[in-house]
């Protein structure tokens, strides 16, 4: 067994070439073997991963595959010793003795991910879903749920209770959150204010909240990227250039909006809450205030009986939006839970469903459609944990 010690991460080397990577805690949070990778989050959830042939599978890991994961990562790490070492990529300002580097090996020995799981159901409400570039963000609940809950393509917040916490329940969350990560928080890299919208209180309000989230965290994190969160223009009071200026000058990075499709008429069939020109609006006002934006797309919205329309629709919309070099556009295909009310208006309607190449496709239509300055990428919600 070899190990390796960067700032964030302490990683096995098995002798079988299986690689286990725990964050400052002692928590597993990665591990590849076997041709796959995991990805293991704090909720103590599992997604493998791998790449065959043109097809990347994305899949939950079986509980007797975690199990064995688990396991295996516990037996390297009794059988670990500062004098495995074989890379030590620490800071140099600040290098990692072998006294530290043998405490963080016994923290990953007496991790115990029952108690740890228990303790971040005591520490987080259900974290629905967060962008793909930020799955290493410290979330933090200002709201639990999403107070619309209405689109019918969304289940991420199904049976969940809206509530919006005072400023005292936010302070004993931000310290529950604090103490749940610990040393762990060094792997975590941003602040991420959720639920579906991070936005609800008017502009100081939001600006105070920011100002505590950065003053209690920004300094444990490594490489700390900005502070972020998703936005429904319809439920927020945010709404002007000055608005934005406020929550820019506290500490805002970008916010993320869920176009989901540029057809007003699709939009309305979905449940989608506001306006389109509403969406465009605000977003134009973030930017006018020097916040980046997520434009996030639905691929498959509607089946092919919408595809033209949606693609065209939503080109021409986008023009209006004009995202910019440090705006991101997210092409996210529609995975629909067949027990709810997106499958039933599918049925209801006639509409057909298209199959994963057929969304890609799409995506491509839709980039081929762009101007090259916009940064798209896919956001394949499969991946997701936290």
């Amino acid at each position: 067994m070899q190990i390796s010690v960067h700032d964030t991460g302490l990683t096995f080397l098995s002798d079988e070439g299986a690689v286990y990577t725990a964050d400052g805690s002692g928590r597993l949070v990665y591990a590849h073997r076997g041709g796959w990778f995991y990805t293991r989050g704090l909720s103590g959830e599992i997604v493998a991963k791998k790449w065959s042939g043109p097809e990347r599978i994305i899949r939950p890991a079986s509980p007797r595959e975690a199990a064995d994961i688990l396991e295996s990562f516990r037996d390297l790490s009794k059988n670990a010793s500062p004098g495995m070492v074989l890379n030590n990529q620490s800071s140099p300002s600040s290098p990692l003795s072998d006294d530290d580097i043998f405490q963080w090996i016994d923290r990953a020995r007496r991790y115990d991910p029952d108690a740890d799981a228990g303790k971040f159901r005591m520490t987080y409400q259900p974290v629905g879903i967060l962008p793909p570039d930020q799955y290493l963000t410290v979330v933090l609940q200002l709201t639990e749920g999403c107070r619309w809950n209405n689109c019918l393509f969304c289940s991420f917040h199904k049976g969940q209770r809206f509530h919006l916490k005072t400023t005292d329940e936010y302070n004993r969350h931000l310290l529950s959150v604090r103490e749940f990560l610990g040393r762990g928080l060094s792997t975590r890299n941003s602040i991420f204010i959720g639920e579906a919208n991070g936005l609800p209180l008017p502009a100081d309000e939001m600006a105070h909240i920011v100002s505590l989230s950065r003053k209690a965290l920004e300094k444990e994190l490594t490489g700390y990227r900005g502070l972020y969160c998703f936005m429904e223009p319809n439920s927020s009071p945010i709404k002007t250039r000055e608005d934005f200026i406020r929550l820019k000058e506290a500490g805002v990075t970008r916010i993320y909006f869920g176009l989901e499709t540029g057809s007003a008429e699709l939009r309305k069939t979905i449940g989608k809450a506001g306006t389109l020109e509403e969406e465009r609006r605000t977003m134009n006002a973030a930017q006018a205030a020097g916040i980046s934006i997520g434009v996030i797309i639905l691929l498959g919205i509607g089946g092919k009986e919408w595809e033209d329309r949606h693609i065209s629709e939503t080109l021409s919309s986008m023009q209006g939006i004009r995202p910019g070099p440090k705006d991101l556009v997210y092409l996210s295909p529609l995975f629909v839970d067949e027990g709810g009310p997106y499958a039933r208006w599918e049925k209801t309607a006639g509409a057909t469903r298209l199959s994963y190449p057929e969304m890609i496709l799409q995506g491509h239509r839709l980039r081929n459609g762009c101007p090259p300055h916009f940064h798209l990428s896919i956001y394949d919600t499969r991946e997701f944990i936290y």
